[in-house]
This record gives structure tokens, sequence and C-alpha cells, in this order.
């Protein structure tokens, strides 16, 4: 180092100045350089662990459709004993084929009690029973009579009948003086 006059030490002012810019300039890119490695690494562990949460996420939600899966199947296990339960139930309700032939002197006894006349029946096409099915026989039928007694006519052959299964399919009705006539249409059920 150069000496001044008495024998002190210097520094040239323009090597100092150097000296500290270099110095300044180092740290500034050993800090630079040591945030883009910090940066570099953050985006790459970012980017595995973005990466891994999306599949920690699918496959939480292919755990939760397969217990929601097995949840529904047994649920339709269950249901589906239940309605074989219901179906045999049903079955041993359900008149043989031959019973049929029976129907129109009940729909005549059910008219009578109810003091309505039937005026017309008679029986259309027929389907026969599937192994889940009941058969079904079409059927038309008139009546005529007071209003009221038309209405529990029809409750009773739908809804209370002991011996057949009935479903109504059309029901129309017109005034003729003080009575209705009634046509109607639908399907006695059999085994």
């Amino acid at each position: 180092m150069p000496r001044g006059r008495n024998g002190e030490m210097y520094y040239n002012e323009s090597g100092m100045k150097d000296g500290f810019t270099r110095m300044v300039l180092v740290s500034a890119g050993v800090i630079v350089g040591s945030a883009s490695l910090f940066l570099a690494g953050l985006l790459v562990t970012s980017g595995r662990i973005a990466a891994k949460a999306e599949k920690i996420s699918q496959t939480r939600l292919a755990a939760q459709q397969r217990t929601e899966a097995i949840e529904l199947l047994a649920g339709l296990k269950q249901g589906s004993r239940e309605v074989e339960d219901y179906a045999q139930r049903l079955n041993q309700l359900l008149p043989a084929e031959t019973n049929l032939l029976s129907f129109s002197s009940y729909l005549k006894e059910l008219a009578r009690v109810n003091e309505v006349e039937l005026t017309g029946f008679q029986f259309g096409s027929k389907v026969a029973p599937l192994p889940d099915a009941p058969g079904r026989a079409g059927f038309a039928l008139a009546v005529s009579g007071d209003y009221k007694r038309l209405r529990i006519f029809i409750d009773q052959l739908e809804n209370k009948s002991a011996k057949f299964l009935v479903g109504l399919t059309n029901l129309d009705t017109s005034r003729a003086g003080e009575n209705y006539n009634m046509s109607v249409q639908g399907y006695a059920y059999f085994k």
C-alpha cells in the first residue's frame, strides 16, 4: 500500500471506489444468483407439490366414487330382495288367467251392489305374463247411473277388489238426463 509523507497509509480514491464497487457487484451477484437458485428450486418444488396434490385429489375422488358405488350396490341388493318379496306377494294376489272368465260376473255383481247398470263389457287384447311381469287382459266396459254411485263403483273396481287386480287407463263420462254414462278402459292382471 502506498504511504504518505508521514509514513501513513493512504488509499487511492479511485482504487477504493474500484474495490468497493467490485465488492458490491460481487455481493449483488451472489445475492441475485442465490435468489435465482432459490426461485428455481421453489418453482420446481411447487410444480412437484402441485402435481402430487392433484394426484392425491384424484385418488380421493376415485375412492369416494368407489365408496358411493359400493353403497349404491348394497342398496340395490337390499332393494332387490325387497322387490323380490313384494313380487312374490303380488304374484300370490294375482288370479290365474282362467279366473278371468269370472271377471264379467264380478262386474255385474259390483254394478248391482252399487246400484248402477252395466250396459256393456268385452275383453280386449292379452299380454302373456313374463317371469318378472304379470300378464294383462285389456277390457272395456260401459256403466250408467247416479254420478256419486258411479264414482263408488269405479273406486271399488280399481282399489278395493279382493278377487282381481285392475288398472284403469281411460275414463269418459257424459251426462244423460239425470244420470251419467261412463265408458271405462283398463287392464285386469293375471299370473
